[in-house]
């Protein structure tokens, strides 16, 4: 393995540790936000 493979691992490695959270936070946290929205609605009629 040369260093530009190397190197080029390692960065997506690092892409990897700090967008996958991000991306996992993404996917899971914003649907709810509307659904708790509209629960919300629902609840103040």
């Amino acid at each position: 393995m040369d260093a530009i493979t190397i190197l080029g691992l390692v960065y997506w490695l690092i892409c990897l540790i700090l967008f996958g959270p991000l991306m996992f936070f993404v996917c899971v946290y914003l649907p709810e936000v509307p659904v708790r929205y509209v629960k919300s609605l629902r609840q103040q009629t």
